[in-house]
């Protein structure tokens, strides 16, 4: 994976195909978001655009009506996944098997920040994500918790997320996040 040496006709590229099939009441902003996780991925911008498509449709039919992936994420999603040469099938299953560790550790519902996690505990090699993982996951939560108490929820998830896949005990990272 590597950024093109001229990133922004890239992306304007693959902005402009995925924004060419947007209707006229849905909003742009997640095409652009789209379109900036998908600079990487090899092809020509409209077979990017037209493969995005494709996975956030998929991701839209499997999240069902009412879904956190039926809304405008899933394009974002969709060119992650992209990018991971991943499929919707798997991913939706992954998001399944983490909600399941989730609750088996006792962590709140997060609806999309729950798929948002699973997406970035997964990670581009398409780990396996094992109950390890959500206990140092819920670790680094509650080491958050314990500085902010107050706002630290279900959206902090990501993040948490992020920080688990870092070196460091989940205090260790808890103080560097403090200390800046």
């Amino acid at each position: 994976m590597q950024v093109p040496k001229a990133p922004l006709p890239r992306f304007t590229e693959i902005f402009e195909a995925l924004n060419a099939e947007r209707s006229w009441f849905s909003d742009a902003s997640p095409l652009r978001f789209a379109a900036v996780a998908a600079l990487t991925c090899g092809g020509e911008p409209a077979a990017v655009a037209r493969a995005i498509r494709a996975i956030a449709d998929q991701l839209s039919e499997r999240s069902g009506w009412f879904g956190e992936l039926n809304g405008s994420l899933r394009f974002v999603v969709a060119a992650m996944l992209l990018q991971n040469d991943d499929s919707a099938s798997d991913f939706m299953e992954a998001v399944e098997s983490v909600r399941a560790l989730f609750r088996e550790a006792g962590l709140r519902r997060g609806g999309s920040y729950e798929a948002m996690s699973a997406l970035i505990l997964r990670g581009p090699d398409k780990h396996d994500v094992r109950p390890a993982d959500v206990e140092r996951f819920k670790a680094i939560y509650e080491e958050m918790k314990k500085h902010h108490w107050w706002i630290t929820s279900v959206d902090d998830f990501p993040a948490c997320a992020i920080l688990s896949r870092q070196d460091g005990s989940p205090d260790a990272i808890g103080n560097e996040i403090e200390s800046i």
